[in-house]
């Protein structure tokens, strides 16, 4: 690599009298204004709210419940790098549910709980288990469906994507959180 050439004395004496009548900022000139704080609750606060009976409907929409073809949801608005990792499964998974054996009603209440309990312990990714449905009647995997439904309503959920072979295929999902802050 090249180093910058030195600049002679007539670009020296140019600077000079292009800079005369300049003069350094004193410190009471800078003006500092902070971004306004994000609102922040305690982790009593968090831990104590009611767990919502209705935060799931089974029935949202006409059409029954599939999950997309591509098996990846989100909201939108985040970065592309971090979704990237996230779909690679390249991000640490700090909380699993594993739903295997549950009713739809029983998962439900599982799922809520566990949404609830990653938040107050600031998870961002999680995964949920709900197993490829291979033991259900007619051998459709209904959790799957229910869960992919659930959890595009949870306010909280940013995004979620089909599990990696190593993390359960198709029978699991990583789910991205909104974190809370709290004090």
């Amino acid at each position: 690599m090249r180093r910058p050439r030195q600049p002679d004395n007539e670009e020296l004496e140019l600077f000079r009298q292009a800079m005369s009548d300049v003069r350094p900022l004193k410190k009471q000139d800078v003006v500092f204004r902070p971004k306004r704080p994000l609102p922040r609750r305690s982790r009593d606060e968090v831990a104590s709210e009611p767990l919502p009976d209705n935060l799931f409907s089974d029935h949202h929409g006409d059409d029954p419940p599939t999950p997309p073809d591509d098996g990846f949801f989100t909201r939108g608005g985040l970065q592309h790098k971090l979704l990237r990792r996230f779909r690679r499964g390249q991000m640490p998974i700090e909380g699993e549910l594993d739903l295997h054996g549950q009713r739809s009603l029983e998962a439900r209440q599982s799922l809520t709980h566990f949404l609830h309990q990653a938040q107050h312990m600031r998870c961002r990714v999680v995964r949920i288990i709900h197993g490829k449905g291979n033991r259900s009647e007619n051998a459709t995997p209904v959790l799957r469906a229910r869960v992919w439904q659930w959890l595009r309503q949870h306010p909280e959920v940013l995004a979620m994507v089909q599990a990696q072979p190593r993390d359960g295929g198709s029978g699991a999902l990583y789910v991205l959180l909104k974190l809370c802050y709290t004090k």
